[in-house]
C-alpha cells in the first residue's frame, strides 16, 4: 500500500531532513477534492503562532465551490468559517499583501457559464480598465502592493488574445496597462508567474523574466538538466529561489519537480536532485504556498520521521526533482531567522488537484525546504 512520512501536530522536521516530503493529517471535516483552487498563507498576529492557510474556491465534477476553508496550523485542524459573498469561481488567483495580512484578494477565474474579471475584497470597486474575463490560475504575481497579471485562458486550451501586461494597484484600486519593452512571451495559459525581488518569472513552455522596475521582458536561455515544457503546475518563491512542482506535459503527467532559481546572475542551470521520502501523487491544477514554520528555541517537539500506511493518501512515486540555479553562488541562509526566541524554517504546502485520469485529490502534504 502507499506510504507516507507524517508530520505530527506541534512538531517540526529535523534539520537533517531537508528536502523531505511529509503528509499532513489535520483533524476536523476534510475539505472535498477539488481543482482550480488557491491556497494562501495567513500569518498570525500573535507571537510564536503558526497562523492559518486559506483554501479558496475551486471546482469538482458537480460544479463550482464557493466556500473558503481554513487550516489552523496551531490547532492542526480544518475549519469552515461562515464567510459569504465569494462568487462561484475556479482557476482564479488570490493573494494577501505583505503589509496587510488581514484581507484576502481574489481575481478572475471562471464559473460554469463564463470567465470572470472581477476583483473581490469586501466587494471593493476598482477603477481603470480591467483585464478581459479569463482564467488565471497561477498567472499573476504580487510585487509589493501591485499585482502583475499576464495571459490566461479564454476557452478550453485557447489562451486569451491579449498581449498586454495588466497591473492592479491595491492602494488606489486601479488597473493599468503599462508600456513594456523587449519581446513578450507567446500567448499561453497554464503557466506560472512568481515574483522574485523586483522581477517576475514566467514559466510554462519557455522561461521568461519581466522586470517590474524597467518594465522590460527578457527571455531566459537555460542549461543543465532542462525539463520539458509543463503546464498547470505551481510555483512559489523563497528568497532568491523559486520552487516548482507538478503539472502536465504533452498530455502525460510530469514527474514531481522542485526547481530552484537564484537571481544573482544571468545564467540559469537546471540540476536534477532527489527528494527524500515519498511524494504526493503526480498532479496538475492543484495549489501550493509557502509556510514559515515557527520553532521555539526551547521546543523539544522535533521528531524522527515515521512511516504510516494509509491507502489513497500518498503514493510512493518517482521522487526526482529539478534544481534550477542561476549561478554557483548559494542564496543566503533563511532557516535561522529568529524573532524573540523563535526560529523559522520553511515548508512548501501542496493541496488538491487531479491526475491525468480525472481523479481529484484532497490530500495535504508539505516539503521541508530550509
Amino acid at each position: 500500500p502507499p506510504t507516507s512520512f507524517v508530520l505530527p501536530p506541534a512538531s517540526y522536521p529535523l534539520p537533517s531532513t531537508s528536502c523531505m516530503m511529509y503528509s499532513l493529517q489535520p483533524q476536523g471535516k476534510l475539505p472535498g477534492a477539488r481543482v482550480g483552487h488557491t491556497c494562501s498563507y495567513i500569518p498570525s498576529s500573535e507571537h510564536g503562532e503558526l497562523g492559518k492557510l486559506a483554501v479558496v474556491g475551486g471546482a469538482h465534477p458537480h460544479g463550482n465551490i464557493t466556500e473558503t476553508i481554513l487550516l489552523d496550523l496551531d490547532k492542526h485542524t480544518w475549519c469552515h468559517p461562515a464567510w459569504h459573498g465569494l462568487k462561484h469561481r475556479y482557476e482564479h488567483t488570490s493573494f494577501l499583501l505583505p503589509k496587510d495580512n488581514k484581507h484576502l484578494w481574489v481575481f478572475g477565474g471562471a464559473n460554469t457559464s463564463s470567465n470572470l474579471n472581477s476583483m473581490q475584497f469586501l466587494d471593493v470597486e476598482t477603477r481603470g480598465v480591467p483585464p478581459s474575463p479569463r482564467t488565471c490560475h497561477g498567472a499573476a504575481a504580487l510585487v509589493g502592493d501591485r499585482l502583475f497579471l499576464w495571459g490566461g485562458g479564454e476557452k478550453g486550451s485557447a489562451p486569451v488574445r491579449d498581449p498586454k501586461l495588466h497591473v492592479f494597484d491595491t492602494v488606489s484600486h486601479t488597473w493599468s496597462q503599462p508600456h513594456t519593452s523587449g519581446n513578450p512571451p507567446q500567448p499561453r495559459q497554464g503557466h506560472t508567474m512568481v515574483a522574485v525581488e523586483s522581477k517576475v518569472l514566467i514559466h510554462g513552455g519557455m522561461g521568461c523574466f519581466f522586470s517590474s522596475e524597467s518594465m522590460a521582458w527578457s527571455e531566459i536561455l537555460t542549461e543543465g538538466d532542462v525539463p520539458q515544457g509543463v503546464a498547470s503546475h505551481s510555483a512559489v518563491s523563497f528568497g532568491s529561489l523559486v520552487y516548482m512542482f507538478g503539472g502536465i506535459s504533452f498530455n502525460v503527467l510530469k514527474k514531481t519537480y522542485c526547481r530552484h532559481v537564484a537571481l544573482s546572475s544571468e545564467t540559469l542551470v537546471w540540476t536534477l536532485k532527489q527528494i527524500r521520502g515519498p511524494s504526493p501523487a503526480s498532479r496538475l491544477d492543484f495549489s501550493m504556498c509557502l509556510i514559515p514554520w515557527k520553532v521555539h528555541r526551547d521546543s523539544s517537539s522535533s521528531f524522527t520521521p515515521r512511516v504510516l500506511s494509509e491507502a489513497g493518501k500518498i503514493q510512493d512515486i518517482d521522487t526526482k526533482i529539478n534544481l534550477l540555479r542561476l549561478s554557483s553562488q548559494e542564496s543566503g541562509d533563511h532557516s535561522n531567522r529568529s524573532e524573540l526566541g523563535v526560529n523559522v524554517i520553511h515548508l512548501c504546502f501542496v493541496f488538491g488537484g487531479m491526475d491525468d485520469k480525472g481523479n481529484l485529490f484532497n490530500d495535504s502534504a508539505v516539503i521541508f525546504i530550509q
